[in-house]
């Protein structure tokens, strides 16, 4: 009966948690009974042994100005010692129980700064960085490219040193790589009549020219200036009326210029221009007229001066 309650007794008492004292030093001025403040101490500390919690290696208890020092050492939870100053009620009287008092909140100052760290949670690990959101910029489109293809009309106006003139109108399609470009031109043309004592002298003519150039200007400019060479072909028929209605049969000639021909285009908008052109040039093969009393008329020769305005729309 005796072995089996003495087992009951042992099995009734809570485990026991390995766990080593703090070292407790108390300075005398300080007027406890060091026991029974460790006694208290150890008594109020049963909870933190029972978690495990490391406890600190030291407390020492002293005096500084009239008031109390507490400063407990170091331990595994604290890097650095912790120190508290608090002011003990003076004693009355040296009785037992003003002793007791005095001991019992030394205590308790002590056990609640030991429990600070010892009990305090661990710091919650650090929050993951956000995950970083690449987000894929979409390149800007590339600019299309400026059309370089054109179709249009001008009206067109030609003048000779030796005297013909000639108007009318063309049409024109034009091709452009980069900063060179091509261009056809096809028209009609009607010379001024010239009259003389028997009969009057008509012009026509059909026209056709070819250039090629170089644009000075970039080629996303509004405004384009181009410099070329330009061969300009005038089929001419010659007609006369006489005076006694004579049908007479038409002459047909040909005549070639070699010119330096500049050129401007302005973009009204990315698709429809205003152009104007020159000409100066020579004849490669010219045209002279010559009346009845074999004196020189107006005649498709010499300096060949030209200009033309129209319009054209690209694509």
């Amino acid at each position: 009966m005796i072995v089996s309650l003495m087992a009951l007794a042992l099995l009734a008492q809570p485990p026991l948690v390995p766990s080593s004292s703090p070292y407790l030093t108390i300075d005398p001025c300080v007027d406890v009974d060091e026991e029974a403040v460790r006694d208290l101490v150890e008594l109020e500390l049963r909870g933190v042994r029972v978690t495990g919690s490391p406890l600190p290696e030291s407390v020492t208890v002293t005096c500084v100005d009239g008031a109390q020092e507490i400063r407990v050492g170091t331990s595994p939870a604290t890097e650095q010692p912790t120190v508290r100053t608090l002011h003990l009620p003076e004693l009355p009287t040296t009785a037992p129980a003003a002793i007791e008092a005095r001991s019992r909140e030394l205590a308790l100052a002590i056990a609640e700064l030991i429990r600070g760290p010892a009990l305090a949670p661990e710091p919650p690990p650090p929050a993951p960085a956000p995950p970083t959101i690449a987000i894929a910029s979409t390149p800007p489109a590339p600019e299309p490219p400026p059309p370089n293809r054109q179709l249009g009309f001008a009206a067109a106006y030609e003048r000779f040193s030796e005297g013909a003139t000639l108007a009318g109108a063309d049409v024109f399609g034009a091709l452009r790589v980069g900063h060179l470009y091509g261009e056809l031109r096809v028209g009609g043309r009607r010379g001024s009549d010239q009259s003389f004592p028997a009969e009057r002298l008509v012009t026509r003519a059909l026209d056709a020219s070819a250039s090629v150039g170089v644009s000075l200007l970039p080629s996303r400019s509004r405004l384009a200036v181009g410099l070329g060479v330009r061969a300009q072909t005038y089929l001419v028929e010659l007609s006369t009326d006489s005076a006694d209605s004579t049908p007479q049969r038409p002459v047909r000639l040909a005549a070639v210029f070699a010119a330096l021909a500049p050129q401007l285009a302005l973009a009204v908008t990315p698709h429809l221009l205003v152009t104007a052109d020159a000409a100066v040039g020579l004849p490669v093969r010219g045209i002279v007229i010559r009346a009845p009393e074999q004196q020189k008329t107006a005649s498709l020769s010499g300096t060949l001066l030209s200009i033309a305005l129209g319009a054209a729309f690209a694509f």
